[in-house]
C-alpha cells in the first residue's frame, strides 16, 4: 500500500440476499488506518404463523445486519506489522434489534525465506451478550460472540509483489470456537501487472467447494490505478451460485 486505497463491492447471495460493502485506507509513515463497512440484506419474506402456515393475512418482515470496522496498523520492523480494530454490529430481525461490538488482533511477519511471510488474527472478541427474548432460554443466559482465529502463509514462488507477472501462493486454517475447523487455499496470477487470474479450494464446508476468479486493472501513473475484480462459488443444485463483484483503487 503506497498511501491511500478504496474498495467497493457487491455479492449476490442466498435467497436472493445481497451483501454490500466498502472499505477506505490511508497509509501515513509507519501508520495504516483504515475504514470498512458491511450491509447484509435479506430481502423480505411472508410473516407466517400457527394459524397461517402459508402467511395469506399476515404481512412481509424483513431483516439485515449493519457493520462499521475502524482499524490502525503499525509497521514495528521491516519484519513485522501489528493491527487492531473495533467494530459494532447491528442485527435487525422485523422490528427487533441488538447491537454489539467487539475487536480484532492481527500480526504479519515476513519470515525471511523468500517472500513468505505468516499472518495471524483473533476475531470477535468482545462481550458475551444476554438473551433478550423472554421465554426461549433461561433468564441471564449469556451467549458467548463467535471467537475465532486464524493462521495463513503465503509466498511468491515465481516472481515477486509488484513485478509485472508474479504468482502468489496462500493457505490459512480457521479454528472457530463454535464450529468445526476449516481451511481455505488458493492462488493468484498476475500478468503483465494488468490481468489477475484466481482460484481457490475451501475445506470442511457443507456447500461451496472450489472458487475461481479474475481481475483487471489500470495502472494510471503517480501510484494511480483503478481495478475491477469478480469471483464465483459453485453452491451445486441447491441455491444459484454467490457472484461477488468489486471495483478498486489506489492515490
Amino acid at each position: 500500500m503506497e498511501r491511500f486505497e478504496y474498495a467497493l463491492g457487491y455479492t449476490r447471495w442466498m435467497v436472493d440476499s445481497k451483501f454490500f460493502n466498502g472499505a477506505v485506507a490511508w497509509r501515513y509513515g509507519q501508520q495504516t488506518f483504515g475504514l470498512s463497512i458491511v450491509q447484509f440484506d435479506a430481502g423480505t419474506s411472508r410473516e407466517t404463523t400457527p394459524l397461517d402456515p402459508q402467511g395469506r393475512f399476515t404481512r412481509d418482515i424483513s431483516a439485515g445486519d449493519i457493520f462499521i470496522n475502524f482499524g490502525y496498523a503499525y509497521k514495528m520492523t521491516d519484519k513485522l506489522s501489528l493491527g487492531a480494530s473495533i467494530k459494532w454490529i447491528q442485527e435487525t430481525l422485523d422490528q427487533d434489534k441488538i447491537n454489539s461490538a467487539s475487536f480484532d488482533f492481527s500480526s504479519v511477519f515476513y519470515t525471511g525465506f523468500g517472500s513468505s511471510r505468516l499472518a495471524m488474527t483473533l476475531r470477535n472478541f468482545g462481550k458475551d451478550q444476554e438473551l433478550v427474548i423472554p421465554g426461549s432460554l433461561p433468564q441471564g443466559t449469556s451467549i458467548a460472540q463467535p471467537l475465532i482465529y486464524t493462521i495463513a502463509l503465503a509466498m511468491e514462488p515465481y516472481g515477486r509483489k509488484g513485478d509485472p507477472t508474479y504468482l502468489t501462493v496462500a493457505a490459512e486454517l480457521v479454528h472457530h470456537i463454535d464450529d468445526r475447523e476449516r481451511w481455505h487455499m488458493g492462488g493468484e496470477l498476475w500478468v503483465a501487472n494488468t490481468l489477475a487470474l484466481r482460484a481457490g479450494y475451501r475445506g470442511r464446508y457443507d456447500l461451496g467447494s472450489w472458487t475461481l476468479g479474475g481481475g483487471v486493472q489500470k495502472d494510471l501513473g503517480v501510484g494511480r490505478r483503478v481495478g475491477v475484480d469478480f469471483a464465483y462459488m459453485s453452491f451445486g443444485t441447491l441455491f444459484d451460485p454467490p457472484l461477488r463483484v468489486s471495483i478498486t483503487g489506489s492515490f
